[in-house]
């Protein structure tokens, strides 16, 4: 991919991006400058980040878009869409999510303004097909990663995930089938599921100064990852997982059946916390081997269908169509 130099933004309003690991380690990139405001005629083009929560009234997620976009008027805008058009607020259907409406919240009638008018005529992306089909509109470009950032070790018998645990609805992130899962993990076979940033914390390893090493050596040792998501577009920690030959356990949405095959890279599952903690248990404890190996297949997968180079060829595509071949 040729040489693009970016500038990134630092977010006033979301105080953690000054401390976050990829940001600590910036200088590494030559082509990346952390600004603190947008310079008109200095740009080709912006790249914009918004999910649903932009049309929650109440919810300051969304003001860093809205000023940016109602900042920058001289280049093309591609707005990255993150989510998908589901909310955990009463009333808040796709189709108010999607074109806007009036809306009762907390006994006060509210005007939402929809995604698609907050995104006018800016290019829109989401992160799947799947993710598209459900906004209506736009195109999608999958992520990618590179091999050689994650660390494949020898595996340990436990069940990790990384995921938040707040924010956005339960559906989205599965939460009730994550906690119900982790219940009979602990309860039928003894079990602790290993939970980042519940009950293991990378900032907190000793083993590592750096805590994003230690975050890679904990999933490239776990040889399982469970990944619960309902309607999260490619959630990244799961390829993560595959790039580092954990055995994937993960609910079946947003394409991923095109990449994972049940029982041979990875294992596809229904929404029911019995199977899933008994499929976790017999493979910790009788199908040790057998989960190495479907590891092992499902960081070649990653490699051939998730790699950073096929995700910069699809950015420089669509950049160039953007931008109009500048």
């Amino acid at each position: 991919m040729p040489f693009i130099e970016w500038d990134f933004l630092i977010n006033h309003y979301r105080k953690w991006t000054k401390t976050h690991y990829w940001l600590r380690g910036i200088e590494k990139f030559p082509n990346v400058n952390l600004v603190t405001h947008y310079e008109p005629g200095k740009y080709d083009a912006a790249l914009l980040h918004i999910d649903q929560q932009i049309v929650q009234p109440g919810i300051k997620k969304g003001n860093l878009y809205k000023e940016l976009n109602e900042v920058i008027t001289d280049i093309p805008k591609i707005v990255l869409n993150h989510g998908t058009p589901m909310l955990d607020v009463p009333g808040m259907t796709p189709d108010i999510i999607i074109n806007g409406g009036k809306l009762v919240i907390k006994g006060k009638m509210e005007t939402i303004t929809g995604v698609r008018e907050s995104i006018g005529d800016n290019f829109h992306l989401s992160n799947t097909k799947e993710a598209c089909e459900q906004w209506g509109f736009g195109d999608y470009i999958i992520h990618g990663m590179k091999p050689e950032d994650w660390w494949d070790l020898p595996k340990e018998p436990r069940v990790f995930i990384a995921q938040s645990e707040a924010g956005m609805s339960d559906v989205y992130y599965g939460r009730r089938l994550l906690e119900a899962v982790r219940t009979e993990l602990r309860i039928s076979y003894g079990i602790d599921l290993i939970h980042a940033p519940v009950n293991y914390s990378s900032e907190r390893d000793g083993e590592y100064p750096n805590y994003f090493d230690a975050y890679r050596n904990m999933l490239g040792r776990s040889l399982i990852y469970f990944n619960p998501t309902g309607n999260s577009p490619m959630p990244r920690a799961r390829t993560e997982a595959m790039f580092s030959g954990c055995c994937v356990i993960s609910t079946d949405n947003h394409g991923i059946n095109e990449i994972i095959k049940d029982g041979e890279n990875g294992f596809l599952v229904d929404q029911d916390p019995f199977m899933i903690a008994k499929l976790i248990n017999d493979l910790i404890h009788y199908r040790f081997d057998e989960a190495v190996e479907i590891g092992q297949k499902g960081k070649q997968t990653a490699i051939e269908k998730l790699h950073f180079d096929r995700f910069a060829d699809d950015w420089k595509k669509y950049l160039e169509k953007v931008i109009g071949g500048k």
